[in-house]
């Protein structure tokens, strides 16, 4: 499976700029030859800590459709994130469309570090799982990445590639590619992990992208520039899917 992981340089003044970029990164990505089976973005929309709540859309927003949007025109598999609207905080969430345009899972944050719980809550949901045609699908949102209990409860659901969206996370580069090392290695599962850069802006959450592509052996394929705009691709082997049919977590679950 050829997977791609864009690391998106947002523009806290322009949420429209933001996602220009973010729409023609997934058209470069699905140009490529090869061309990647799935395309994975960060948590790019409105995620670093700025703008009042107002300025926010819904998970069925304009935003994302215009991601699932692409899913289609292109053919490939897209993962997204978003600060979604909601009271007292926002939440932030991850998106798989598949390829025709279609939303397969919609997944929360569930276990937010110190930093994040001033910016956004958890819905205590618990995390769910995708069949798709490319395999079993697990979305990780920003912090739930670093997350050995998140791993597990993927793993245990029969997750063969683990997604991670990174957005105002305050994971560093240093302890995030520490985990992904551990975590593909302890649970024999790749994943792929794309992280945004804020660059020079002066924001409540600024953040130096560190974009990873790592084996299930531990093993980093490709490793985005720090801090740039960059697309990184790789060739990945899932495990085998021994889950029965019976055990089978529906698409959709996590919504």
């Amino acid at each position: 499976m050829r997977v791609a992981a864009v690391q998106i340089e947002v523009d806290t003044a322009s949420r429209t700029e933001t996602l220009q970029r973010a729409l023609s990164a997934i058209d470069a990505a699905a140009e490529m030859d090869p061309a990647p089976d799935l395309v994975v973005l960060p948590a790019f929309l409105d995620t670093c800590g700025d703008g009042p709540q107002s300025k926010l859309e819904y998970v069925y927003g304009p935003g994302t459709s215009a991601c699932g949007f692409r899913a289609r025109s292109w053919g490939v598999f897209v993962a997204m994130g978003l600060a979604e609207r909601s009271l007292p905080l926002p939440r932030l969430k991850s998106v798989l469309y598949d390829r025709d345009g279609d939303h397969r899972l919609i997944q929360s944050m569930s276990r937010p570090g110190d930093a994040l719980r001033k910016w956004y809550q958890s819905e205590g949901k618990p995390l769910g799982v995708a069949r798709v045609l490319v395999g079993r699908i697990a979305l990780l949102t920003d912090d739930d990445i670093v997350s050995e209990d998140a791993w597990r409860e993927v793993v245990q659901q029969g997750a063969q590639l683990i997604v991670g969206t990174i957005g105002g996370g305050a994971t560093t580069a240093k302890s995030l590619e520490t985990a992904l090392k551990k975590y593909t290695k302890q649970f024999g599962r790749p994943c792929v992990v794309a992280d945004l850069t804020t660059g020079r802006q002066k924001i409540a959450l600024p953040r130096t992208g560190v974009s990873r592509i790592v084996d299930a052996d531990g093993e980093i394929l490709a490793a985005a520039t720090s801090g740039v705009a960059d697309i990184i691709t790789a060739d990945l082997s899932l495990p085998v899917d021994d889950t029965s049919d019976g055990a089978l977590t529906a698409s959709g679950v996590g919504e």
